[in-house]
């Protein structure tokens, strides 16, 4: 079931049929630009207080690099 979305990611809740367990996965497509990365960052901070201590996974691609010469095209954004 989806349970929220936006530009950056895509939060599900999953239940497992034959033991009736609760989990959740977020999707996360993170924007390329830092200031943009803060709103991913603030949401994901967000869905994780409301999750509590229910199993929950994490997956995607964040578009982070540890340097600007690991982006591809070179400069920073």
């Amino acid at each position: 079931t989806v349970l929220d979305k936006s530009g950056q990611l895509i939060h599900n809740k999953v239940t497992q049929l034959s033991a009736q367990r609760i989990f959740y996965i977020i999707m996360v497509y993170g924007h390329n630009t830092h200031h943009k990365q803060l709103a991913l960052w603030a949401n994901m901070k967000r869905l994780a207080l409301q999750m509590g201590d229910v199993a929950w996974c994490l997956m995607g691609d964040f578009n982070a690099v540890l340097s600007s010469g690991d982006r591809i095209g070179g400069g920073s954004t």
